[in-house]
């Protein structure tokens, strides 16, 4: 594949993340924050951005339903949730086979 090509699928990529985030802190500002200390705690630890976000992703529908108590704003959450791990498949094989990348940050 092409490098302009790869480049043009990880930038459309990154758009549809980034897009998912800005609606989750515009539904749920409150939850936003301990989902990125999440996010960090990750980062930090593992050095791995796939896991970071996979485990941030993972915990916004509990931490809106803790913090909002709001069905539908949890719903959307749930979404966005499924979205972004289904988004980070492919990074969750390399995971799981120990062949992902490490953040060198």
């Amino acid at each position: 594949m092409q490098p302009a090509v790869i480049a043009i699928l990880l930038l459309s990529l990154l758009s549809v993340l980034t897009t998912l985030a800005g609606v989750l802190l515009a539904l749920a500002p409150l939850a936003f924050g301990p989902a990125l200390l999440i996010f960090a705690g990750v980062l930090w630890r593992w050095r791995y951005v796939s896991a970071a976000s996979v485990s941030a992703a993972a915990s916004i529908p509990f931490l809106v339903w803790l913090i909002e108590r709001s069905l539908p704003v949890s719903a959307a959450a749930l979404f966005i949730a499924a979205m972004v791990i289904i988004r980070h498949r492919t990074n969750i094989g390399r995971l799981l086979a120990g062949t992902e990348n490490r953040f060198k940050g």
